[in-house]
């Protein structure tokens, strides 16, 4: 037998655990090469933008930012 209150649990959603919205401003150039890497890809534009920045910010490094 099953406990129904941990079953219930289980599938709630966690809103901290939601994608959160950004707003990113970048030049011409810059939304161009994302248009090009999404008719590649196939991807939305959105999910290429994301796809990059999560990446990036994988292998950023703080230290190398100028004061």
């Amino acid at each position: 037998m099953s406990d129904h209150t941990s079953d219930v649990d289980r599938f709630k959603l966690d809103p901290a655990k939601f994608p959160k919205r950004i707003d990113v401003f970048v030049s011409e150039r810059v939304v161009d090469h994302i248009q090009a890497i999404s008719a590649r890809s196939g991807r939305s534009f959105s999910e290429s933008a994301a796809v990059i920045l999560a990446q990036g910010a994988e292998k950023f490094n703080p230290e190398r930012l100028e004061s």
